[in-house]
């Protein structure tokens, strides 16, 4: 090995080192982000097509709460599995609620996948409420309004028949 390969592999540690001590700082030492698991659900309404629907109209159900986007690859991928959930599930209400989306965006969407629950811009509270970073995120509330469950990502019909199960109850 060369003086100058030593120089350039101590330098790319170096460089990845303080990219990591970076990383730490900013989101804590091993420290989990903080849960909403076990507390009551902040408001949250959407605007639909059809009027607004929300946690105050739905009070008493559990819920399935999706924060999604036309744009995110993991949303459209889960949209079959909350579809079909929802069809089975009559007794859970399920919101799409868009983020950081146009209208014409959430309508393009509402054509190219059809769906049997309400999707629409939060018209009262907000995904930064939940402390959504980045769609897809799902809320499961039972039928009191306290959160249950909550994955980030795309769900797939396993993860999301056990938070139901677990809304339900």
């Amino acid at each position: 090995m060369t003086r100058r390969q030593l120089w350039v592999g101590v330098a790319v540690v170096a460089a990845l080192l303080a990219g990591l001590s970076a990383a730490l700082m900013i989101h804590g030492f091993g420290h989990p982000p903080p849960t909403l698991v076990g507390t009551k659900a902040p408001a949250i309404a959407l605007e639909t097509t059809s009027g607004e629907i929300g946690d105050r109209t739905l009070a008493g159900r559990p819920m399935v709460v999706n924060f999604w986007a036309s744009w995110c690859a993991g949303c459209v991928a889960e949209q079959p599995v909350l579809d079909q959930a929802s069809i089975a599930n009559p007794e859970v209400a399920f919101l799409g609620v868009a983020i950081q989306d146009s209208s014409s965006d959430i309508a393009a969407y509402e054509t190219d996948h059809p769906h049997s629950y309400p999707i629409g811009p939060a018209s009262s509270g907000s995904y930064l409420d939940f402390g959504v970073t980045a769609p897809p995120e799902t809320f499961f509330l039972d039928g009191r309004g306290t959160i249950v469950g909550h994955v980030i990502g795309p769900l797939d019909p396993m993860t999301l028949r056990v938070n139901l199960d677990r809304a339900s109850r």
